[in-house]
């Protein structure tokens, strides 16, 4: 998950199949839960659309156990979205980067563990040009005044 290898989740989408995967978006309430287009890219270049908001209540919720997934397959997903950790912080989250809207989007999701604080995030912006993909961590980042904490 922490290097976004599409090629990977587009083979579990063709395993999982569209029927499951539309009953499990749905039982998930993940934004409007359409996943009308190619079932291994559809959330790259389909019609499914999730606000910030709705992006921060599913990520409290995995935080939280209470999406209706089993707790182990919750566990393993929040292992996955390890991203950064250290004694001082941890880091949980995806990026994402859909070239098919226009302009790009590049967005960065998850949470930051710092203490007993647990802050969620959900960063989207237009991107022009590959070579600004970094700024999602480093804008998000600045905003949490983790500069200092985090390289």
């Amino acid at each position: 998950m922490k290097y976004s290898v599409v090629p990977v989740y587009q083979e579990f989408a063709r395993q999982i199949g569209e029927a499951r995967m539309s009953k499990m978006i749905a039982s998930y309430d993940y934004g409007n839960e359409d996943i009308s287009g190619n079932l291994d890219s559809f959330w790259l270049d389909g019609a499914i659309r999730i606000s910030a908001t709705e992006q921060i209540d599913f990520l409290r919720r995995l935080y939280h156990h209470k999406i209706h997934a089993s707790e182990r397959s919750q566990r393993i997903v929040k292992q996955a979205m390890l991203t950064e950790a250290n004694g001082d912080y941890i880091i949980r989250a995806k990026t994402g980067y859909a070239v098919g809207a226009k302009p790009s989007i590049g967005w960065w999701v998850g949470w930051v563990e710092l203490d007993d604080n647990v802050w969620f995030f959900a960063m989207n912006m237009d991107i022009q040009a590959a070579d600004s993909l970094s700024l999602r961590q480093i804008i998000t980042k600045e905003i949490f005044k983790l500069e200092h904490v985090i390289p």
